[in-house]
């Protein structure tokens, strides 16, 4: 297993998350995210293969059938726990094209004569993404033993001052996993526009419905026609989501995604423009109160405040750790629920005492697995001025 030290590029994350900046950040996200090998026969896995397919790989940790089950938190996306082992794989299965009925043409001699492939061997079509990266970090605090103590009037009060000591730890090592579950989606979203897959400019569908040049990117949110009509669209396109059908995923691969299956993230500012245009109660109906919905404040930095910037990401997608993607726009995103997933999360704590300076120090350590599927429906709405 490939296991990245992503402390760097946490903390640079952190910063962009908790502070204003001057402009917006590139972040190299493959360090982090992998969307997985996909296997074939020339793999270098030596002989750990299946002998039906030769396809799947013998003995990982733990093998996905596209089943619909795991942990849900933070953004809501979903967990697997694996303690053993590395590797996850994702199995994907296929039968081949229609045919022919022979037994309705028993009378057409060509056909009656043509029975030459009863005892063929027809295996499945079997796809498989192997995953097996990690990133790791820790957090290093230092707790004395007697140091403190004359600036407390009661060993109570000096608990209480260690523990929320303890408190802003776990919550610097929360902040962490929530920052790295947003550059898991990020990573979706920009594989998905670098792809053209699933994309949908909904400011360039308004004018060709409707004719109306006059509404732009920067006043579409105070447009009560736009913000009707991009209402409208999402909705269409989630109800698409629901067919079964290869249009929405970047492998051409044909699923489908019911609405217990969705994850729905709308930009902040999109979605109070929605609530105050529109009647907010139907907002809340179709949106709001779904399991799978959240709002994002902003996707990556907060710069200046404006929409332009809180919309956009500006990432190396992790395909392709020189493929940059910078886009503006971006307003919300549905997506099946596996086409972002968290595995093998190992929190732990190591204590050391130093005798000599009587203190404690305590290591707080933590290893997970962040990976995108692309071959998962997922739909990016943006706007854009078209060309």
């Amino acid at each position: 297993m490939l296991v990245n030290q992503i402390a760097t590029i946490l903390n640079s994350v952190f910063t962009s998350e908790t502070q204003e900046s001057q402009a917006s950040v590139q972040e190299d996200l493959s360090n982090i995210v992998s969307v997985g090998q996909t296997i074939t026969a020339s793999t270098d896995f030596g002989n750990n293969f299946d002998n039906y397919v030769a396809k799947i790989v013998d003995k990982v940790g733990l093998t996905l059938y596209g089943t619909k089950y795991g942990i849900v938190d933070g953004l809501g996306l979903i967990r697997y726990g694996l303690e053993y082992a590395s590797a996850i794989e994702k199995i994907r299965v296929d039968v081949g094209d229609y045919e022919d009925n022979k037994a309705w043409q028993l009378t057409d001699n060509n056909i009656a004569n043509s029975f030459t492939d009863l005892f063929n061997f027809v295996p499945a079509s079997v796809d498989t993404i192997y995953y097996n990266q990690a990133g790791t970090f820790k957090v290093k605090i230092s707790i004395p033993e007697y140091q403190v103590k004359s600036a407390f009037k009661s060993r109570e009060d000096m608990i209480r001052f260690f523990d929320y000591i303890e408190i802003r730890v776990k919550t610097k090592m929360q902040l962490a996993l929530k920052y790295a579950e947003k550059r898991l989606l990020n990573n979706f979203i920009a594989e998905k526009i670098h792809a053209n897959n699933g994309v949908i400019n909904l400011l360039a569908e308004y004018r060709n419905a409707t004719g109306d040049t006059t509404v732009t990117v920067t006043n579409c949110l105070s447009s009560k026609e736009f913000l009707r009509f991009a209402s409208k669209t999402i909705g269409v396109y989630r109800s698409l989501l629901h067919e079964e059908s290869g249009i929405f995923n970047v492998s051409n691969y044909v699923t489908h995604t019911s609405d217990d299956e969705l994850k729905m993230f709308f930009l902040t500012d999109f979605a109070k423009a929605l609530e105050s245009y529109l009647l907010s109660d139907t907002y809340h109906d179709n949106y709001v109160k779904q399991d799978g919905y959240r709002e994002i404040a902003f996707w990556q930095n907060y710069v200046d405040g404006s929409v332009a910037e809180k919309s956009r990401i500006n990432v190396k997608i992790a395909s392709d750790n020189t493929t940059a993607v910078n886009q503006s726009g971006i307003l919300a995103v549905l997506l099946d629920k596996d086409a972002c997933f968290i595995a093998s999360e190992q929190p732990n704590v190591k204590a050391l005492p130093n005798p000599d300076g009587d203190f404690t120090n305590y290591w707080h350590k933590f290893k997970a697995c962040w990976y995108n599927d692309l071959a998962e429906n997922g739909i990016v709405f943006i706007v854009q001025n078209p060309s």
